[in-house]
């Protein structure tokens, strides 16, 4: 078995694997560095595999050396996302574009995918409550319940986790 070894900034990529296991499928949107802060990076190296988006052509061309991930290049709320995912379950989805996060989310074909778990990032230090009131009601709204909410980073409240309804009680018990 594999050392798992957090790149994450709050965590976030040790509480998915605590939830999901060792394999999986990710979306990670806001991917970034591939390693540094990497919410996926240790999930793809125990075996994960998944899509990095960015709209950074260095960030991307770093991710398409380091990572096995399929890199989309571009903005990802302009993003046709059925032309690279097919309907269905897609484990884990991180979502980290600052103030463009919630313009994705609105964007995004959630009645056609579906996660079964979310870090998002709302950015309540900096951005008005309603992004993250607007946040949570899309994401309730199709049936995701928030187990973590204001994850801190610096004690700066940046991010909320969400699960589908069959993993409350697990997530939970990590928390």
């Amino acid at each position: 078995m594999k050392e798992f070894v957090s790149h994450s900034q709050a965590g976030q990529d040790k509480f998915i694997h605590d939830l999901l296991g060792d394999s999986g499928t990710f979306l990670d949107i806001g991917a970034c560095h591939p390693v540094e802060l990497s919410n996926t990076c240790a999930l793809e190296q125990l075996g994960w595999t998944g899509i990095c988006a960015d709209n950074d052509p260095g960030a991307c061309k770093l991710l398409r050396e380091q990572r096995t991930a399929k890199v989309i290049e571009g903005d990802a709320t302009k993003v046709d996302w059925m032309k690279y995912l097919t309907s269905g379950v897609i484990d884990y989805l991180s979502a980290d574009i600052d103030q463009a996060t919630l313009l994705f989310l609105r964007n995004f074909p959630l009645d056609k995918v579906r996660f079964r778990a979310i870090t998002i990032e709302h950015d309540l230090y900096r951005n008005p409550p309603e992004v993250k009131r607007e946040i949570y009601s899309i994401l309730t709204r199709h049936g995701y319940i928030r187990v973590c909410e204001d994850v801190r980073s610096q004690d700066l409240p940046f991010e909320d986790w969400f699960v589908a309804p069959e993993l409350v009680e697990k997530a939970k018990g990590i928390l």
